[in-house]
C-alpha cells in the first residue's frame, strides 16, 4: 500500500486476513518480497530539503526537453544563412545562463497540431449510445456499476416470474453475473431488490437480445435495454444514467474499506462518515442491499442520482428511507447483538455538496441512520483472493489459510498469532517439565569430550480439513552437529532407523476394515518422543547435553542432561520405536507380515489391527468394547488424546459410513493448499495430466536455471509426489515424468508441471473408495501394463501397476525400469515381475492377520507372449538373454502365488499410469482405479 514515515517499514493490506499489517523484518524472509533489489526496503530515507530539491530538478529537465521538442526545425539553407550574417567581431565565448525555473510562457510558441485527446476504454464504453454498444460491455458495465433497473409493469409476464404471485410495488433488479454465450452474445444474472415477495429471486436476462423463439417468451422482447428506456427514455448512454467511470485507486479504496469493515464491529461503519454524517471519500462502488427508490415509480423522472436529485424528490425520498428504515429494524431483530453483515448502497456518485445545498439535516440524518442499521446479508459473492477464488476462513484473529508457519522465535513473536505462540511454548515446557526429561548439571562437571548441544523451538499450525486447529511449539535439539558412531566407538548415536508402515499397509487396513465393518479409532500420543526410553548408545558414556531455548534465559553456569529422548536427536524416533514395540508385545499383538510397525491382537476372541506412524495410531476391531478396553491400556501406559472414530490421518481425510459399508480417502484440502501456493487454484482445469501422446525430454533442461525458478519446479513435483503416495495414482505417471528432471528443469518441463496442475483443479476433491458390496472379498488383484521403449532419452520402458482389494486401490506404481527392453514382451514380463513382489508383501500382511491367500493372485495383462512366458519357459531364444531375476515371475507362478490373466488394451486400467492418454479415457480408466466404477473385464481369446 505504502511505505512508513519513520522507519524502515512498509504498509501491506493481507487480502486473507482482510487487514493492513506493518511488516518491518524483511531480512529474514526476502524470497516473500518480490523485489529485485531487497535492500531498497531497508534505505534510509530522504530528507524534506532533498525531496524539494528532486522535484526542482525534475521540473527544470521537463521544462528543457519541452523547449527542445518544441522549437521550430532550422533547415541547412537557413543554418548557412544565419551563418553568413554572423559579425566579423565576436565577444568571447560565455557560458550561456540556463534559468531553471519552469517558465513554460517565455519558451518560443509550440508548432501548430492537431489537438488530440486520449479517451479510455471504460468512458468509450460510458459514452457510446447503449444501443451499439455490444452486449458483453452492456451487461458488464451493468454489473459493475450495480444500476438497479426498474422493471416496466408488462415484465410481470416475464416466464420466470408467471408462477409467483403479482408484485405489489415497482420491481427492482440488479445484476450480480455475467455469463458469456457467444463472441456477440452475452447473459446478465439479476437478483429482485423490490418487491419484498420477489426480493432475493433470480433470473437470466438478456441486455439487448430477444428471448429465443422457440422459448417460452416466443422472442418476445423482454431486454434490460429496453427497461431502462422506459424509465429513463433521455438517456441514451450509460453516463447519462449516471453511472461514472472511477480510478483504479478509487475502486482499491473502496475495496479495502469494505475488506476491512469485515472485522469491525457494526457501529465501526461510522468510521466511513464524517461528524455531518457525509461520505468522507466519494466513489461508487459501496452499495446497500435495499434500494432507495420511491415507492411510486410516477414521483421519480428516473432512477435516485443525488447529482440530479431536486427539491419536489424530497418528500418521496424521505418516505423510501423511512420504509427501509423500519425493514432494517425488523430484520435487527433476528441477527445476533455482535454480528456483522456488509451492506451495499445503491445511491451512485453521492455528491455530499449538493445534498447539503438540496436537503434538509434530517436527510442527512435519515441516511446516516439507514446505513448504521444491519441489513440482509447480500447473496453476492465476496470479493476472492486475486483469482484463487473466494476462502473459508476460521481461527483466531491474524489467522488465514496463506499464514506461513515461523521460521524461528523472533518471526514467532512478530506474528499476529504470538499469543497463542507463547501458550503453545509455555505448554510445550510444562509438558517436558512433567516428564522429567532433563536435569541440571553444572559445566564444570563436564569431561572434555561432553558435548552440549543448542535447542530451538519448532513451530507449526496444525489444521484439520483445512481449517484452523491449533498452534503446536516442539522443543528440538540441533540434531544436525550429532554425528554417527564410528568403529572406535567416537560420536553421539549408533543408528537411528526407525520403520513406520508403507501407505500399502495403510490402505490394506482400510479395506479390511470396510469389509469387516470394523470400528477405527485414531490415537495420537503426546510427546511421544520423550516418553521413550534412551538408547545404550546415545551421546558420550550414554549422555547428552543440552542448553536452554531461546526464550528461557538461564544461569550460563548450568546445562541440563536429558533423560528421556528429545525431538531432533537422530535416534528419538528409534527409541520411541522400541519402547512402544516392548509395549505392545506385552498387550499380546504380534507383527503382521514384513511390517515393523503393523500389528495384530486378539481379546475375547475378537481381532485387532494396529498400525503406527510415529505416535499416530490406527486400532481397528469390529467389537467396541474389546477396542475402548486396548485403546484405553494404550493411553494408560503413554499419554496421549484419542478424537474417536479416525477422520484425519497423515493429511488425508477419511471418511467412513458404517451403515453402507463405504470408506472414502481424499486429500482435497492439501491439493487446495497445493493450487493455491502456486496460484493455480483460479486457473481453467484440463482434462488431462499431461498433453497426450507426448514425453518429456532432456533436451529441454536448462543446465543452470534461476534459483526461483527451480525452486518452484521442485516444490510443485515434491508436492505432487505426497498426493500420488497416498491418495492419486491418475497422477502417478505424470509425477514420475517430472521427477526426472528435477536437477536442471526447463521451461518445457515447468510448463508440463502447469498442465498437471491444471488437471489437479479439476480433480481436486477426487477420493478412492472401498466398499463392502465388492463381489471379491479380502483377494486381491489388479492389472500390469508397460510402455515400451516410452522413454525417449533412454529407450528404457515405462512399467506400471495398480493392485485393489474390497473394491478400491491399495497399492500402485509407476516409474521407468532399470534396464532397456529388446521387445515388448520383455517389457511386459520385466513389469509383470515387480507386480509379484508387492503381491508377496501384501499376501504376508493378509496371512498373518488371518485371511491367508488359498488361490493365486490375478493380475490382468494385455501381453500374451508374456503369459506364455509366465507360465512355461517357451520363447527361449528370445528371452535367454533376461535376467534370471526377472524371471521370479514364473517361480511365483509355480509356487501359486501369481497368475497372469489375458485381456483387452483399451480395457488395461495401467495404461493411464505408463502413458498421457487423451482425456475421455483417462476418465474412464481413473473411475475404476478410485473405485467408483466396477470393473468388469473382456478377456483376451
Amino acid at each position: 500500500m505504502h511505505a512508513a514515515l519513520t522507519g524502515p517499514a512498509i504498509h501491506i493490506f493481507d487480502m486473507h486476513r482482510k487487514q493492513e499489517i506493518v511488516v518491518k523484518d524483511f531480512t529474514s524472509y526476502p524470497s516473500e518480497f518480490p523485489f529485485k533489489d531487497p535492500s531498497c526496503l531497508t534505505r534510509p530515507g530522504y530528507s524534506a530539503a532533498e525531496i524539494e530539491k528532486m522535484h526542482q530538478e525534475d521540473l527544470a529537465d521537463e521544462a528543457r526537453i519541452t523547449a527542445e521538442i518544441t522549437a521550430p526545425a532550422v533547415t541547412r539553407s537557413q543554418s548557412a544563412q544565419m551563418a553568413s550574417k554572423q559579425p566579423l567581431i565576436q565577444a568571447p565565448l560565455q557560458l550561456p545562463i540556463v534559468d531553471l525555473s519552469p517558465v513554460i510562457e517565455m519558451l518560443p510558441p509550440p508548432a501548430e497540431a492537431p489537438h488530440q485527446t486520449f479517451i479510455s476504454s471504460r468512458d468509450r464504453v460510458l459514452d457510446t449510445p447503449m444501443a451499439s454498444l455490444l452486449e458483453l460491455d452492456l451487461a458488464r458495465a451493468l454489473l459493475n456499476s450495480g444500476y438497479p433497473i426498474i422493471l416496466p409493469p408488462a415484465y410481470a409476464a416475464f416466464p420466470q416470474l408467471k408462477d409467483l404471485a403479482p408484485a405489489t410495488g415497482p420491481m427492482v433488479v440488479v445484476g450480480y453475473k455475467v455469463q458469456k454465450l457467444s463472441t456477440t452474445k452475452a447473459a446478465l444474472w439479476v437478483r429482485f431488490t423490490s418487491p419484498c415477495e420477489y426480493a432475493g429471486k433470480t433470473v437470466q436476462m438478456y441486455p439487448k437480445s430477444l428471448e429465443p423463439k422457440k422459448g417460452p417468451a416466443c422472442g418476445a422482447d423482454f431486454s434490460l435495454l429496453r427497461a431502462i428506456s422506459a424509465s429513463n427514455p433521455q438517456a441514451t448512454t450509460l453516463r447519462d444514467l449516471g453511472i461514472n467511470s472511477s480510478s483504479s485507486a478509487a475502486l482499491t479504496s473502496t475495496l479495502l474499506r469494505h475488506f476491512c469493515s469485515m472485522q469491525k464491529p457494526r457501529d465501526s461503519m461510522t468510521a466511513a462518515f464524517d461528524d455531518n454524517g457525509t461520505r468522507d471519500e466519494l466513489d461508487t462502488e459501496l452499495h446497500l442491499d435495499f434500494p432507495v427508490l420511491p415507492p411510486q415509480q410516477s414521483a421519480f423522472d428516473g432512477p435516485l442520482n443525488f447529482e440530479n436529485m431536486k427539491e419536489k424528490h424530497k418528500q418521496a425520498l424521505d418516505a423510501a428511507i423511512d420504509q427501509l428504515q423500519k425493514q432494517a429494524t425488523q430484520l435487527a431483530c433476528t441477527l445476533h447483538p455482535t454480528a456483522h453483515v456488509p451492506f451495499r448502497l445503491s445511491c451512485k456518485t453521492l455528491d455530499t455538496s449538493y445534498v447539503h445545498r438540496h436537503s434538509s439535516p434530517s436527510l442527512l440524518a435519515s441516511i446516516r441512520s439507514v446505513l448504521l442499521a444491519p441489513v440482509l446479508p447480500t447473496q453476492t459473492a465476496l470479493p476472492s483472493d486475486d483469482d484463487n477464488g473466494p476462502l473459508q476462513e476460521s481461527g483466531p484473529h491474524g489467522y488465514s489459510r496463506s499464514t506461513p508457519d515461523p521460521k524461528h522465535r523472533g518471526v514467532a513473536m512478530n506474528h499476529a498469532l504470538s499469543p497463542l505462540w507463547l501458550l503453545a511454548e509455555k505448554a510445550e515446557m510444562d509438558g517436558l517439565i512433567k516428564r522429567q526429561v532433563w536435569k541440571a548439571v553444572k559445566r564444570s562437571s563436564l569431561t572434555p569430550e561432553d558435548h552440549i548441544f543448542a535447542t530451538r523451538f519448532h513451530y507449526k499450525i496444525k489444521r484439520k480439513n483445512g481449517a484452523f486447529e491449533r498452534c503446536k511449539v516442539r522443543l528440538v535439539v540441533q540434531g544436525q552437529h550429532m554425528k554417527k558412531k564410528d568403529a572406535s566407538g567416537s560420536g553421539d548415536f549408533e543408528d537411528s532407523f526407525s520403520s513406520v508402515p508403507h501407505a500399502s499397509g495403510l490402505r490394506l487396513m482400510l479395506a479390511l476394515a470396510t469389509q469387516h465393518n470394523m470400528f477405527t479409532d485414531h490415537v495420537d500420543i503426546s510427546q511421544a518422543f520423550v516418553q521413550g526410553d534412551l538408547l545404550p548408545g546415545d551421546g558420550y558414556n550414554g549422555k547428552v547435553y543440552i542448553s536452554a531455548p531461546p526464550g528461557y534465559p538461564e544461569d550460563p553456569e548450568i546445562c541440563y542432561l536429558l533423560q528421556k529422548p528429545l525431538y531432533g536427536m537422530p535416534s528419538a524416533a528409534r527409541a520411541w520405536h522400541k519402547t512402544m514395540s516392548g509395549f505392545l508385545h506385552t498387550q499380546g499383538c504380534t507383527k503382521v507380515g514384513y511390517e515393523e510397525s503393523m500389528w495384530m491382537a486378539t481379546s475375547n476372541g475378537h481381532q485387532i489391527l494396529l498400525a503406527a506412524h510415529i505416535d499416530d495410531f490406527i486400532i481397528s476391531c469390529a467389537h467396541r468394547p474389546t477396542l475402548d478396553a486396548f485403546r484405553d491400556a494404550l493411553l494408560a501406559r503413554f499419554d496421549g488424546t484419542t478424537d474417536g472414530a479416525i477422520q484425519t490421518y497423515l493429511g488425508c481425510e477419511i471418511e467412513r459410513d458404517m451403515s453402507i459399508g463405504t470408506t472414502t480417502l481424499s486429500q482435497k484440502h492439501y491439493a487446495e493448499d497445493i493450487l493455491r501456493t502456486y496460484g493455480f487454484w483460479g486457473s481453467l482445469p484440463l482434462a488431462t495430466m499431461l498433453p497426450p501422446h507426448t514425453r518429456l525430454s532432456k533436451d529441454d533442461c536448462d543446465p543452470t536455471p534461476e534459483r526461483a525458478f527451480h525452486l518452484r519446479y521442485r516444490g510443485i513435483v515434491g508436492s505432487l509426489g505426497y498426493l500420488v503416495n497416498m491418495t492419486r495414482p491418475d497422477l502417478a505417471f505424470a509425477y514420475s515424468e517430472l521427477s526426472k528432471y528435477v536437477q536442471h528443469p526447463g521451461k518445457s518441463h515447468m510448463a508440463a508441471a502447469e498442465h498437471t496442475l491444471r488437471y489437479l483443479r479439476g480433480t481436486f476433491d477426487k477420493s478412492l473408495r472401498f466398499s463392502r458390496d465388492c463381489p471379491i472379498v479380502d483377494t486381491p488383484w489388479g492389472w500390469v501394463d508397460s510402455d515400451w521403449a516410452g522413454d525417449t532419452d533412454t529407450r528404457r520402458s515405462h512399467a506400471a501397476y495398480i493392485i485393489m482389494m474390497n473394491g478400491g486401490p491399495i497399492s500402485w506404481k509407476s516409474r521407468r525400469q532399470d534396464s532397456v527392453a529388446l521387445s515388448t514382451s520383455e517389457a511386459e514380463y520385466m513389469a509383470a515381475s515387480e507386480v509379484g513382489k508387492e503381491i508377496l508383501y501384501l499376501r504376508a500382511i493378509l496371512r498373518d492377520v488371518g485371511y491367508a491367500q488359498t488361490a493365486p493372485t490375478n493380475i490382468y495383462e494385455d501381453n500374451l507372449a508374456c503369459i506364455a512366458m509366465s507360465t512355461n519357459p517357451v520363447r527361449r531364444k528370445s528371452s535367454r538373454h533376461i535376467d534370471i531375476r526377472v524371471h521370479f515371475c514364473r517361480e511365483l507362478y509355480a509356487a501359486g502365488v501369481m497368475k497372469l490373466i489375458p485381456l483387452r488394451t483399451h480395457l488395461m486400467v495401467a495404461d493411464a499410469l505408463t502413458k498421457s492418454l487423451p482425456g475421455p479415457v483417462l476418465k474412464q480408466h481413473r473411475e475404476v482405479m478410485l473405485g467408483h466404477t466396477p470393473f468388469f473385464a473382456r478377456l483376451l481369446h
